[in-house]
């Protein structure tokens, strides 16, 4: 079903894939681009450039959450270096307030995503 909204820097129409983070997430039928609807209450609407880059990105974070990493050190180097990935993946994932959430381990807590 094609609505219209998320905010300033999308055209839509937009069609909701599913929630994360408190908002419903949509899909921009004009551009492709991942987006966050503006009641998260996060500042930036933009979540990915494109769905498959939203998927990813997300898979890699899953990947991240369950991987074994029995020292600090290791647990930290992931964390940086899952953070250096997802940028060079999506560059949007740079400037999202809810992805500077998910990659200073907010999001770490069981069942909080």
């Amino acid at each position: 079903m094609a609505r219209r909204r998320p905010g300033p820097e999308a055209d839509g129409p937009f069609y909701r894939i599913g929630s994360w983070m408190g908002g419903a997430v949509v899909l921009d039928g004009s551009s492709g681009a991942a987006l966050q609807d503006t009641e998260s209450g996060y500042s930036t609407v933009l979540l990915a450039g494109s769905l498959p880059q939203f998927a990813t990105v997300l898979r890699l974070y899953c990947e991240y959450r369950i991987s074994w990493l029995p020292t600090l050190a290791e647990a930290v180097d992931a964390r940086w270096s899952l953070r250096e990935w997802v940028e060079e993946i999506d560059p949007a994932t740079e400037t999202g307030d809810h992805w500077d959430e998910v990659f200073e381990g907010e999001l770490d807590d069981s069942g909080s995503y």
